[in-house]
């Protein structure tokens, strides 16, 4: 990425509407994201836009010879009446799988290695969050196959677990009620695959 001087740099983003990982590692290596949004609204662009954020994410399937196939997915306290996978940004010197063992190990306490870990994609997705601040979501996501349920010791960020099967998945998926539970958007379509729904 050419060097920008500070006026090019406000218009490439006043012009974008989101600050690129690559912008945020070259011109905001050392600020956190108060600070980056603060220079934001100094420069008077939209203290809002999207910033990138890297993370990773686990999708914890079930897979038994007893009971049908199910993924588990938290109950997220940050965002009312939401499901999603168990992840969230990558650390600082932090490979995408070793940030997802990490996460896997706060919100759940199950601890991993890195081969029980199978990749399945790249998941970008955008969220808003309450106060109106914009994320864009650089997820890599690892698939953690279980033939029994593991003990699960939830973190502050979960109001609890549902398992989603195939055949209760229609009933956390396009619901018109934002207050009823329901799976978000950004994770129907890597769930459906895994769980082999309209194979």
């Amino acid at each position: 990425m050419e060097s920008l001087d500070k006026a090019q740099l406000i218009e490439k983003i006043k012009k974008e509407k989101r600050i690129t990982f690559d912008i945020k590692e070259k011109y905001f290596k050392d600020k956190n994201f108060k600070e980056i949004r603060n220079w934001l609204e100094i420069h008077n662009i939209d203290r809002h836009i999207a910033i990138d954020i890297k993370s990773a994410g686990v999708v914890i399937l079930i897979s038994s010879l007893t009971e049908n196939n199910k993924v588990l997915v938290q109950v997220r306290s940050s965002e009312k009446a939401r499901l999603g996978i168990f992840g969230g940004g990558i650390e600082k010197n932090e490979t995408p799988i070793q940030g997802a063992i990490r996460e896997l190990k706060e919100e759940t306490g199950i601890k991993v290695c890195e081969e029980q870990l199978e990749f399945l994609e790249i998941n970008e997705h955008d969220l808003e969050y309450a106060n109106g601040d914009k994320a864009h979501y650089i997820a890599s996501l690892y698939l953690l196959r279980l033939s029994e349920y593991p003990i699960i010791k939830l973190d502050n960020e979960s109001n609890g677990i549902l398992a989603i099967s195939k055949s209760n998945y229609k009933d956390y998926t396009n619901i018109e009620n934002s207050n009823c539970l329901q799976l978000h958007k950004c994770w129907e379509n890597i769930i459906s695959k895994v769980l082999g729904i309209g194979k």
